[in-house]
């Protein structure tokens, strides 16, 4: 075996189908390397070198992508080096690659100057001690609200208020909704301009699954959708930056057609679940991500210090769908 460790600009075309084949395998889809590079030219916050990659000639055995988004702490906005897609081929499983991979990744970022690592991952999967032998802790967040609840008769919406799905031309005014409603909270608050757009430019947000509110003809509020089948919608970034607009945007969704359950998931969850309760919906509550680890760089904090700092124990910690990495 002849093995290098590559970034993205050092990938070529023969190693895109071993890059879909990859990510297939660890999370059932087909993008390759190309879709990082569009990413990347659209704006999304990525690390300069993008990923590394464990190769073996035209073979990428284990791979790891590296975003840098912002992340709002107690001490100020900070980048974070955030990891995403750490996976190997089952067949080279043992052998150690990813762990080589992450320790490459974190001397890179590291020497960029980026003070914190963070990922999401799952309980389920062996992931988390392997993320625990290299240093990082397990960092409960602020939680989430879920609300669940039988959608009844088509309700119109109090006068002066409209719904429909935005235009492209719109959506640097929901972009705005976000800092208005962020503003002043801790956790992914600060998003780069042009959010809302580069999803949708990339194609993972359709305009149709938005839904805009608007107030005598200027957008006030704002939800990003998906269908969760069986005739159900699921609404899991509600961006209401006042207070009076907030019902208008449950009434809007919960009026879409052709429904028969709805379930919101809001952040933060002080901000919403009084509303959700006082309409009728069951309400639970669960942590974004499943389960996120964090490492600060240059500093031996324990894991409850990171909370702190990070603002996980805050109420009004703010991560939405589009914040995920």
């Amino acid at each position: 075996m002849s093995l290098r460790i590559r970034t993205l600009d050092e990938l070529g075309p023969e190693h895109e189908a071993a890059v879909a084949m990859l990510r297939w395998k660890a999370f059932n889809d087909l993008y390759g390397a190309d879709w990082v590079r569009r990413r990347i030219t659209l704006g999304f916050p990525y690390a300069d070198y993008g990923a590394a990659y464990a190769v073996d000639g035209n073979e990428v055995l284990a791979m790891v992508e590296v975003n840098r988004p912002k992340l709002t702490l107690r001490t100020g906005v900070e980048t974070l080096g955030g990891l995403a897609y750490v996976c190997a081929r089952p067949t080279v499983s043992r052998m150690g690659l990813a762990t080589k991979l992450l320790k490459d990744v974190i001397a890179r970022e590291q020497a960029a100057g980026i003070r914190w690592m963070g990922l999401f991952t799952s309980r389920a999967l062996v992931a988390p001690s392997l993320y625990k032998r290299i240093g990082f802790a397990e960092v409960p967040l602020g939680q989430q609200t879920f609300g669940f609840r039988r959608i009844g008769p088509k309700q119109g919406l109090p006068s002066g208020y409209s719904a429909k799905s935005p235009e492209e031309k719109d959506l640097e005014s929901l972009d705005l909704l976000h800092d208005e409603f962020a503003r002043g909270r801790l956790g992914f608050a600060s998003r780069k301009k042009g959010h809302l757009s580069r999803w949708v430019q990339v194609g993972d947000l359709p305009l149709s699954s938005i839904l805009m509110v608007s107030k005598n003809g200027s957008p006030v509020a704002y939800a990003v959708t998906r269908s969760q089948g069986n005739g159900a919608l699921g609404a899991y970034e509600m961006v209401a930056p006042k207070p009076e607009d907030m019902v208008p945007l449950l009434q809007a969704v919960e009026s879409s057609e052709g429904r028969d359950w709805f379930v919101v998931g809001t952040s933060p969850s002080n901000v919403w679940e009084s509303v959700l309760a006082d309409r009728g919906y069951v309400i639970s509550h669960d942590t974004w991500g499943g389960v996120f680890m964090a490492m600060s760089l240059g500093r031996d904090l324990s894991a409850n210090e990171m909370r702190h700092e990070i603002g996980g124990d805050d109420p009004g910690f703010l991560i939405h769908v589009l914040d995920t990495f």
